[in-house]
């Protein structure tokens, strides 16, 4: 009787135990079949949502892209010294790297002075990318000044040389934009050009009416750091000043007409100095056609920033972003960048409107997948 009853017992364990396991299996059949259903509704519409994003992604991208306003520099050379043309246009116009011309009738540097630039040179520069610009010094009240200087260019010879439309204060104190700016517009000077406290401070600036820019020596400590954060940075501009006379920012040559034969191929520290610098800017100029980047490429890459060590690299955050330089005139940076600000803020208005229509499918996206939740949730 006990073993009927221990059978019994066991069957009836063994039932249950099957129930169980069938009640379980259905159970997870039906969890199945209803997580497959949910699947094929949702999938779609997250996929959907998926390409909305990587839409989002690449349009970041291409903002960022197209928007891209290479910075500018240039050399201004604060005499008119003959070397200018004789020796510095040389290694300059081979690196596709232009100037500014600085115009003093105050400071006694205008062409066709005593060992200074003919007009004829003056006008050669000027064809071949260079531009003009007026010293401000304190000799004479600045209407006065720009008018002489204005005088100055006009009036050279037969060349009837342009006015210039910037002008340089070798003391930023100097420019008092309140009492200034009147006179600078009614002469159709749009730029100004200021001494700054360091590489940086002034090179990025917004173009309005005046445009005030930074100028630094070309050769001062840091200079090359500067000009690689320069070629990373969007829409930044700055101005080296040269010297024949100021130690300041000092440039010399040698004097070819005193060497021998043999000497001639000789040339100063400052020399080398300034050439590796012109070197440095001309592996990250960029071209507007591809045809003209092509003819000069440069296969060398662009230089590390001097005394800088992986680990301290300051520049890691936008190690991503490509060197981009280009070497213009005072003049045609500030259009360069006025434009560049324009085409931007039109961008971002593209970018607003395109971005805010994804963001509303996405949203509508995530509705349907929430309400897909909500009901598979009630059964």
């Amino acid at each position: 009787m006990k073993t009927l009853l221990r059978i019994f017992l066991l069957l009836l364990v063994a039932a249950l135990l099957v129930g169980v396991f069938l009640y379980v299996r259905n159970t997870e059949d039906a969890d199945s079949k209803r997580m497959e259903e949910l699947y094929d509704r949702v999938e779609p519409l997250q996929q959907q949502k998926d390409l909305l994003l990587q839409q989002k992604e690449q349009l970041s991208e291409d903002l960022t892209k197209d928007s891209r306003d290479p910075s500018t520099v240039q050399f201004l050379f604060r005499e008119l010294n003959s070397e200018i043309y004789t020796d510095a246009y040389p290694l300059m116009r081979a690196r596709n790297i232009v100037g500014v011309l600085g115009v003093s009738g105050d400071l006694y540097e205008y062409p066709d002075g005593s060992y200074k630039l003919s007009s004829e040179q003056f006008l050669r520069l000027l064809r071949d990318g260079w531009s003009a610009c007026y010293m401000y010094s304190h000799s004479y009240d600045l209407d006065t000044q720009i008018k002489t200087n204005e005088t100055i260019l006009t009036t050279r010879s037969l060349t009837k040389l342009p006015p210039a439309t910037a002008i340089y204060f070798s003391e930023a104190s100097d420019y008092v934009p309140e009492q200034m700016d009147p006179i600078l517009k009614a002469h159709g000077i749009d730029t100004v050009i200021l001494d700054a406290d360091d590489g940086r401070s002034l090179a990025v600036t917004e173009v309005g009416d005046i445009w005030v820019t930074g100028a630094m020596p070309w050769s001062y400590t840091g200079v090359s750091d500067d000009i690689e954060y320069l070629a990373r940075t969007d829409g930044g501009n700055l101005t080296f000043t040269v010297s024949f006379n100021d130690l300041w920012d000092q440039l010399d040559f040698v004097d070819h007409e005193a060497q021998s034969l043999y000497q001639r191929e000789q040339t100063t520290d400052s020399e080398l100095a300034f050439t590796a610098m012109l070197d440095q800017i001309n592996s990250m100029i960029v071209y507007d056609d591809a045809i003209t980047q092509y003819v000069h490429a440069t296969p060398s890459p662009s230089p590390t920033p001097q005394g800088m060590k992986p680990e301290d690299n300051e520049f890691a955050w936008i190690e991503e972003i490509d060197p981009q330089l280009k070497s213009v005139n005072i003049t045609d940076a500030r259009s360069q960048h006025s434009a560049g600000n324009e085409n931007t803020a039109l961008l971002n208005q593209e970018y607003d409107a395109q971005i805010a229509e994804i963001d509303a499918q996405i949203a509508e996206l995530d509705r349907q997948i929430n309400a897909i939740y909500a009901e598979w949730n009630k059964k």
